[in-house]
C-alpha cells in the first residue's frame, strides 16, 4: 500500500476565485498531469465548515439572550405596575400635599433603575468571570468595551421603557379618587 501525502495549494489574490479556478487547473495539469486535483475551496469557505457548529451555538445563545432579555422586560413592567397600584395611595397623598408630577415620576423611575443597578453589578460581576469562556464568543474579544458598554446601556434602556408606563399612571393619579378608594 503506497503513502499519500495531501499536497495543498494555497493562493492569495483579490480576483475572484470563481475565474482563478480554470486557470490553477490548468497550470497543475500542466506541471503534473498525474496530479489529482479534489477540492477547491476559499478560505472563507474552509473557516466556515471549521466553525459552522459554533456559529449556531452562538446564534442559539443569542436567541435565549434575546427571549431573557425580553422576559426581563415584561417582568421589571410586571412588578413596577404592581408597586405603582400598591403605592397609589400614597402618590395620591403626596400630589394632595403639593407634590409636583415630577417628583413622582422620578420616584418610580429611581425604584426602577435600583433594579437595574441589582441586575446589572451581578452581571458585571458574571462578565467578569464569565472572560475564560472567550473561545465561545465568535469574534468579540474579551475586554470588547463597546460590547459591554452597549450591554449595560441596552439594561438600563430596558428599565427605563419598562418604568416609563407605571411612572405615567402614578403621576395621572388624582388625589381626590385615591383618597376616596380607601
Amino acid at each position: 500500500m503506497a503513502y499519500y501525502a495531501p499536497k495543498d495549494l494555497v493562493v492569495r489574490s483579490s480576483a475572484d476565485p470563481g475565474t482563478l479556478v480554470p486557470a490553477l487547473r490548468r497550470i497543475i495539469a500542466k506541471a503534473d498531469p498525474d496530479q489529482p486535483i479534489s477540492q477547491i475551496r476559499t478560505l472563507a469557505e474552509i473557516v466556515e465548515a471549521d466553525t459552522a457548529s459554533r456559529a449556531v451555538q452562538v446564534r442559539l445563545l443569542g436567541a435565549f439572550a434575546a427571549m431573557a432579555f425580553l422576559l426581563a422586560g415584561i417582568g421589571l413592567h410586571g412588578l413596577l405596575s404592581f408597586t405603582v397600584s400598591s403605592r397609589s395611595q400614597e402618590f395620591g397623598v403626596r400630589i394632595a400635599l403639593g407634590a409636583e408630577r415630577s417628583d413622582i415620576l422620578g420616584m418610580v423611575l429611581r425604584d426602577g433603575v435600583r433594579l437595574a443597578i441589582a441586575g446589572v453589578v451581578p452581571g458585571v460581576a458574571a462578565y467578569t468571570a464569565g472572560r475564560s469562556m472567550s473561545a465561545l464568543r465568535v469574534g468579540v474579544e474579551p475586554g470588547d468595551a463597546p460590547t459591554f458598554l452597549s450591554v449595560v446601556a441596552l439594561c438600563f434602556g430596558m428599565t427605563l421603557a419598562g418604568s416609563v408606563v407605571p411612572a405615567m399612571r402614578a403621576v395621572r393619579l388624582d388625589p381626590t379618587t385615591v383618597m376616596r378608594a380607601e
